[in-house]
């Protein structure tokens, strides 16, 4: 398992990175989805024009976007391809780009690694807003590493919708809760007078502290290591949360390491014990976010029904907002035994306003009947579980 690199090492390459201009290419959608899915690439376009598309953003056709930039900035595109992409590359347009002594500084700490004239990267530098996140490289649902650390795209989704809707005023108190790499922290921390962040896997508490003092981070910006809310302490203003949230088999979370598994209850365990929380830990007036996945069994939302009586007792008004139908793609099996025809999963935006209700927000007609049609193709492929 690697360790968390040297921290003066780290901040010197991050200071490099952002001299290469490594921080533009954050906009450039690298997330490759299925040819199937063309039909809402024009969106994708227009949203890239527009400057809302980041590295996570899904694309039928990533190799397209920044072309006329990269042809610009050669030395940057090697370096996106390897900090990032995680592409093997050969030593010398490495160690012409960063330097001998920098090359020498990586190799020694471990951060990089190389055999017969080929260079790899041990960890992913995640470009977005105006610092560089530390994380592992991506194993998608293969991992292998212990105390896995990873900023995905759902990572992004989160912080874009907080950006749009919650960071319109000014907070006394924030909390970034199941933080990983305090992602969501970094997002709301210009708007919180004093901002705190809890995770479980100490890996991550370990990477996100590196990753603060690389990037110049204040240090009022603190991280514990926390189960849930098990080391938070007083109230907050906002919330904002990404936790595990995928249902998974008890033989496969015993056999595979997956640090997605959301509970019991089909996943949902542990975000309606972080939304029940919340009638503790937030303020009146105060507001949260958090991601969760819920199953449809029988055309049935299994979310909503357990989100509703919760809401109610604490007074919080509550909105669930889709962004993506999608398969259990980490266990079909447990799909299958447990009649999940497919999973939506939800950003749930509240206010502790007094009056508890839910409701669900609309969805984009065309995205939602083609992630629909997706989902019925892939249950009729052969490599579909019991096909």
């Amino acid at each position: 398992m690697n360790q968390t690199p040297d921290r003066d090492i780290l901040k010197q390459l991050i200071g490099l990175l952002k001299e290469k201009d490594y921080l533009y290419t954050a906009r450039f959608p690298a997330l490759r989805r299925p040819a199937r899915m063309f039909p809402i690439e024009p969106h994708v376009f227009v949203n890239y024009l527009k400057g809302r598309t980041s590295s996570f953003t899904p694309t039928v056709f990533p190799s397209m976007y920044g072309i006329k930039w990269f042809k610009r900035h050669k030395d940057t595109k090697v370096l996106y391809r390897f900090f990032y992409l995680n592409q093997s590359e050969n030593r010398k347009s490495i160690e012409n780009i960063i330097g001998s002594e920098m090359f020498s500084s990586l190799t020694d700490s471990g951060m990089i690694k190389y055999s017969n004239g080929i260079v790899r990267s041990e960890y992913r530098l995640v470009p977005w807003g105006d610092s560089i996140f530390l994380s592992d490289p991506d194993q998608g649902n293969r991992r292998t590493t212990v105390q896995y650390v990873y900023v995905g795209n759902d990572s992004v989704v989160l912080a874009d919708f907080v950006s749009k809707t919650m960071l319109n005023r000014e907070y006394e108190r924030g909390l970034d809760l199941c933080a990983g790499t305090a992602f969501q922290g970094y997002n709301i921390r210009s708007n919180c007078r004093s901002l705190f962040a809890a995770e479980f896997n100490p890996r991550a508490v370990d990477f996100a502290q590196a990753a603060f003092y690389a990037n110049g981070i204040s240090d009022s910006f603190s991280i514990v290591q926390s189960d849930l809310w098990e080391n938070v302490t007083g109230t907050f203003d906002i919330i904002v949360c990404n936790p595990p949230y995928y249902p998974v088999s008890e033989q496969l979370r015993n056999t595979k390491i997956i640090d997605v598994f959301g509970g019991s209850d089909h996943g949902m365990e542990k975000p309606l014990i972080i939304f029940d929380g919340f009638g503790q830990y937030l303020n009146k007036g105060g507001c949260g976010a958090l991601l969760a996945a819920s199953p449809i069994i029988s055309s049935e939302d299994m979310l909503v029904e357990r989100l509703r009586p919760l809401a109610e007792r604490h007074g919080l008004d509550t909105v669930l907002i889709p962004w993506k139908y999608t398969n259990i793609k980490l266990d079909p099996e447990y799909q299958i035994k447990h009649d999940i025809d497919y999973l939506i999963h939800y950003i749930i935006y509240t206010r502790r306003t007094g009056n508890g209700s839910v409701t669900q927000a609309g969805y984009p007609s065309l995205v939602k009947f083609l992630e629909k049609l997706q989902i019925g193709i892939q249950k009729r492929l052969p490599s579909w579980h019991g096909r």
